[in-house]
């Protein structure tokens, strides 16, 4: 049998179900994909972080 292609299923509390939505004006993406690669992050890592400590 072969094997499956893809990525390899995450254990179960690893997983990120939930997606979270927001649209931007053209303006506003491009500040955040510059803030992005300031950071040297993917955009949902850094979208993830700054969200999260902006809850706190």
């Amino acid at each position: 049998m072969k094997p499956k292609m893809g990525r390899p299923k995450l254990p179960k509390g690893v997983v990120k179900d939930v997606l979270l939505g927001a649209k931007f004006a053209p303006d506003e993406a491009k500040k955040v994909h510059a803030a992005v690669k300031r950071e040297n992050m993917g955009k949902s890592e850094w979208i993830r972080k700054t969200l999260l400590s902006a809850a706190r």
